[in-house]
């Protein structure tokens, strides 16, 4: 099974500009946001470790580019 996780949900619902000017000019919003997805996935997580034959589960998230974060540690 394979699951995009927060970051990567977010580029999907928002788009990825938009995801970097939310974080910048509306963080309450996006932290909300970002908050309904985490809930969303772990109750996936639960979920999944609830169903049989289940051997695996891959997250996939990417915060950064080849040589830093996209966005500050404090943010």
């Amino acid at each position: 099974m394979t699951q995009l996780a927060l970051f990567e949900r977010i580029h999907c619902l928002r788009g990825t500009q938009r995801t970097f000017e939310d974080l910048c000019l509306f963080p309450a919003e996006a932290n909300r946001l970002l908050g309904s997805l985490t809930e969303h996935l772990l109750e996936t997580i639960r979920y999944w470790g609830k169903l049989d034959g289940i051997d695996a589960c891959f997250l996939t998230d990417d915060w950064g580019t080849q040589t830093a974060l996209m966005i500050s540690r404090r943010m």
